[in-house]
């Protein structure tokens, strides 16, 4: 096995579909013939800075069509790309020089850092602008195939940085196996099919980009990029014919707000995907009322692993509280006690996922990492249970459990409890450290359009339903959340924001 599959496809593309659009961000828009000429480019000053297969690089820009273009340009090269997410700040540039990177290329979001020059790294500003690249392609010619280099499947393919919501940085590392079966799980759990117009919301750690190129180029589709979630963008983007539309639980909430939204006319939207966390059964409701001709679909996974599971609304477990679906079909999950014993159905254990997309582990230059791998086996740090029809269902993150008054809380619980009240927009639990205690607190956001907030007496029955712990209730204009659309924790935690 070598990792072939992108490359080639780029370039087979480039030969029968020249003229499709390949990528788009903006004003920007690169067919598949642009596109291939741009990697050969970036390939080919690649070999004039003396790069060599297995050296490192840092992407640590978002905006525009160069993060792709360098992507891809690093892969044809043989080298090993670091997504350093420009939100690290001043702290960028240590964390670029810990990891080996020797040249670091950034956008308008970090150029601004003064501190750049002590990573150690020639700095190139890429700008935010295709055409302007800052000399890096300066006399550069494009090459041809004999510059692809063929990788050993074990081989790390890149290094996912990320600041996460947690506050504790990993650098994961990804490798060309855990790419390629990254790339075609993607493929599985979204429906997806040759020629889909896939919309993404750029992360700042550009993790979920690099999957979704790998996905959209195998297939021969199209790559719409947003800088930043907008929800009046978005569904812009939906008029402009996305079919595939994968967005974060509470970016879902934003879009069905838009007074525009029933005027969409015949929508090419085909699969509708809620990522990255659990929804509330009554959104996902209103999302398939919305759009009655797509398929929605909840997925579940994590960055280490890729998707590990799928739900459509056409599934018979589907509207069931915290179920995400059955495994996809090149994995093995299980869900183990803390003897790493698997436990029979209707027992909460850790959930567990082994194969081919899981990553290599972890990156120990950039500090202590507890590890989640166990043999060939990837923890998530989830808790869930099976039932009898062998579905998954995700209770909580383990981190985000905790006690109070001598019982364990499970937040995501008290969450979908809450979440079905009138006037409920959304609804966060944490456990808010208050000198020596810790208080049990449940943040509630008023829907928009009927600002009152469901009673305190409704919202405390709808907590005994679920706990026997006392909560205090704290109405809150929004919840805090990371720039990739994750509710950041720490500050949850902290009360304050």
């Amino acid at each position: 096995m070598v990792d072939m599959d992108l490359l080639l496809a780029l370039a087979s593309h480039a030969r029968y579909r020249p003229d499709q659009l390949a990528v788009a961000f903006e004003d920007e828009r690169l067919t598949y013939r642009q596109l291939e000429r741009r990697v050969s480019q970036i390939v080919a000053a690649f070999r004039r800075l003396d790069l060599a297969p297995g050296d490192r690089i840092g992407i640590a820009t978002y905006r525009g069509v160069d993060p792709v273009a360098l992507y891809l340009g690093s892969q044809a090269a043989g080298l090993q790309p670091v997504m350093l997410s420009w939100t690290l700040g001043p702290a960028l540039p240590e964390m670029a020089e810990a990891l080996g990177v020797e040249h670091l290329f950034v956008g308008a979001e970090a150029a601004g850092l003064h501190n750049l020059a002590t990573s150690g790294a020639q700095v190139w500003d890429v700008g935010g602008h295709t055409a302007d690249i800052g000399g890096f392609l300066a006399q550069s010619e494009a090459e041809d195939e004999r510059w692809i280099v063929r990788r050993d499947p074990d081989q790390v393919s890149s290094v996912e940085f990320s600041a996460g919501s947690t506050g504790r940085p990993k650098a994961i590392l990804r490798t060309v196996r855990s790419d390629v079966w990254n790339a075609w799980q993607r493929i599985l759990a979204y429906r997806a099919c040759e020629g889909d117009r896939w919309l993404c919301i750029t992360p700042m750690n550009l993790s979920v980009l690099s999957g979704m190129v790998r996905a959209v180029l195998v297939l021969g589709g199209s790559l719409v990029l947003l800088e930043r979630f907008d929800a009046a963008r978005t569904v812009a983007a939906i008029r402009d014919g996305v079919t595939i539309l994968p967005l974060q639980t509470p970016h879902w909430s934003q879009i069905l707000e838009q007074p525009d939204l029933g005027d969409i006319a015949e929508p090419r939207l085909r699969t509708a995907v809620a990522i990255g966390q659990r929804i509330p059964v009554g959104l996902a409701r209103r999302i398939t009322a919305a759009f009655p001709r797509a398929d929605f679909v909840v997925s579940y996974g994590t960055s280490e692993s890729g998707m590990i599971t799928a739900l459509s609304a056409t599934d018979p477990a589907f509207g069931t509280p915290s179920c995400v679906g059955r495994p996809l079909p090149t994995l093995e999950v299980e869900v183990v006690d803390e003897g790493g014993r698997p436990v029979p159905p209707g027992v909460r254990g850790d959930i567990c996922v082994r194969g081919p997309s899981v990553v290599a582990g972890y990156d120990p230059a950039v500090g202590p990492i507890v590890s989640s791998m166990y043999d060939d086996w990837f923890n998530t740090g989830d808790v869930g249970q099976w039932d009898q029809r062998g579905y998954l269902y995700v209770i909580d993150r383990r981190s985000d459990v905790f006690e109070s008054e001598g019982q364990l809380v499970f937040p995501g619980e008290i969450q979908e409890e809450v979440s079905r009240l009138p006037n409920v927009r959304e609804v966060a639990v944490a456990g808010v450290q208050l000198e020596e205690e810790c208080q049990a607190t449940v943040f509630v956001v008023s829907d928009r359009d009927n600002p009152d907030i469901a009673s305190i007496a409704s919202i405390e029955a709808a907590v005994a339903r679920v706990s026997q712990v006392s909560f205090r209730i704290r109405s809150v204009d929004r919840l805090p959340r990371t720039l990739g659309g994750k509710l950041d924790r720490v500050a949850l935690k902290r009360g304050q924001w």
